[in-house]
């Protein structure tokens, strides 16, 4: 999982948490019943952390809202990329959130990150916030 976290990041060409940083958060994750493992006979192929919240992510108020999901990570290694993983988390992820009652999931995509966003999209995600950044 940590590798996949750092993948996602070096995508996205932002710098990882440190290993313990990271594993902390991913024991936490399993601990709270917030991590999802997409499973092939002995190989996980995947995984979605997430946590069910109504505080703004970042700090940001986008708006009055209810309780959502928000996806912290979600990954599927290379090989298994477009054979139905992906979908089968989001599937599991919409399933809990019917279960407790949340209408709504969120999360954030880079831009350099294509091939999550045309993933994202298929699952009928719209784009929500945009986020402009300038250099001085």
């Amino acid at each position: 999982m940590i590798n996949g976290i750092k993948e996602i990041c070096k995508i996205e060409k932002q710098k990882p948490e440190s290993n313990a940083g990271l594993l902390k958060a991913v024991k936490e994750a399993i601990k709270g019943g917030r991590l999802i493992v997409a499973r092939l006979g002995n190989n996980r192929v995947g995984f979605v952390q997430f946590i069910f919240s109504t505080r703004e992510p970042y700090g940001l108020d986008y708006g009055k809202r209810k309780k959502f999901c928000w996806i912290e990570w979600m990954y599927v290694t290379r090989f298994y990329r477009r054979h139905g993983v992906g979908r089968y988390m989001h599937q599991k992820i919409v399933a809990l959130c019917k279960k407790k009652n949340v209408g709504e999931i969120m999360l954030d995509v880079f831009r350099v990150n294509r091939s999550a966003i045309s993933f994202y999209r298929k699952e009928n995600f719209k784009s929500f916030i945009h986020i402009l950044v300038g250099k001085v």
